[in-house]
């Protein structure tokens, strides 16, 4: 079974960066005496000597362990900060060439993608803070000139995510730990997607790829993304958000006998630990969506309070109107019943209980939500 592995190289700040050219020069007389923790604050030339030992870590071990063909690579990076923008083409030197690691021969010659975080934040000034995001674009620049001529030209990717937006909302300028807690923003968002297509898709030769969206002067909702996106995104973000709101707002209708399948199938499922974790996800997913639609630039899918109107849901699209005697949450929980009893074919109630859903919300989702 083929797997993807994921690297991750964004720090807890993404910080500026004096980019490669500063790689094998001395470092200046104030980074003499730096940290070598990470986050190298807008120093690659300090992270590039630390991250240069990466495949002899624990972590690299194990991971070189357990790869096997047809596995996948993605390298998740910032360019403005000096732990991605040093560590990227250092890891990936290493994934391409490096010998002296379990199953390098599989690893030198897998099919690699990453994806490169550009600038889409400023930081307030703060004296205290070393990071100054006045200087991110050019050094942003200064790293695209090392990518093309150190990445691109020589073919070591087979595939290369650039994402950025307009530089519109202003962070307090943390340089990382728990002071920095910024709210999920578009970008993060709109990056998971091209872990996505990554897995999905083919490559001959280097893909630089770019995701653009309709141009639109107020927040993004679905209608914004060109139709390969679309359909990436709508059906599954909305089944999975008609069960987060059942979960969380309506628990106490889906617990009543009023949901028959319990009777037979989740007669004890509410009070166990699962579903005490299943629900606990759910309410911080709501929270994420939130954090998304208040943030610049706004990612607004779902109506956030649907009441007892679920099916208006999603952002500007009007629900169509079925012949049923049901409507609303009890049409919900129609279709549910009659999933978990025809079709639903997992036996363990846990599994049961999410394929019911999953099978539910499916064709709820056809039948009020499609165009």
């Amino acid at each position: 079974m083929e797997t993807l592995r994921f690297f991750r190289l964004i720090p807890p700040s993404l910080s500026n960066s004096r980019i490669f050219k500063a790689f094998h020069q001395k470092p200046p007389t104030s980074t003499l005496n730096a940290s070598f923790c990470a986050p190298y604050k807008g120093n690659p030339n300090i992270g590039s000597v630390v991250l240069n030992q990466i495949s002899q870590s624990d972590d690299f071990e194990e991971f070189a362990n357990s790869f096997s063909a047809g596995d996948r690579i993605f390298i998740i990076s910032s360019i403005f900060g000096g732990t991605g923008a040093s560590g990227f083409p250092l890891l990936l030197k290493t994934l391409r060439q490096g010998d002296h690691f379990p199953n390098h021969d599989l690893i030198n010659n897998a099919t690699i993608g990453a994806i490169t975080i550009l600038p889409y934040f400023k930081l307030k000034q703060n004296e205290d803070s070393e990071i100054d995001s006045s200087t991110f674009i050019s050094k942003t620049k200064s790293a695209l000139a090392y990518y093309e001529s150190n990445i691109i030209k020589n073919g070591s990717i087979d595939a290369l995510y650039y994402l950025a937006d307009d530089m519109a909302g202003i962070y307090e300028n943390n340089e990382g730990g728990s002071a920095q807690r910024n709210d999920a923003h578009l970008v993060e968002f709109l990056g998971a997607t091209a872990v996505v297509d990554f897995s999905n898709s083919e490559f001959m030769g280097t893909s630089n790829l770019e995701l653009g969206i309709r141009d639109t002067d107020s927040a993004v909702s679905f209608n914004s993304f060109y139709y390969r996106m679309r359909e990436m995104l709508f059906s599954p973000m909305v089944q999975f958000t008609l069960m987060a709101n059942a979960l969380t707002h309506k628990i106490d209708l889906f617990r009543s006998s009023q949901f028959s399948a319990n009777s037979k199938y989740f007669e004890n499922f509410y009070n166990e630990r699962f579903f005490q974790e299943l629900t606990g996800f759910l309410h911080k997913y709501l929270e994420w969506l939130k954090e998304l639609k208040n943030n610049k630039r706004s990612l607004n899918l779902f109506n956030e309070v649907c009441g007892d109107k679920p099916f208006e849901l999603v952002t500007d699209l009007k629900p169509k109107r079925i012949l049923s005697r049901y409507s609303d949450y009890s049409l919900i929980i129609d279709r549910l019943n009659s999933a978990v009893k025809k079709d639903c074919k997992s036996k363990d109630p846990k599994d049961r209980f999410l394929e019911m859903f999953y099978l539910g919300t499916k064709k709820l989702v056809k039948e009020k939500l499609s165009n």
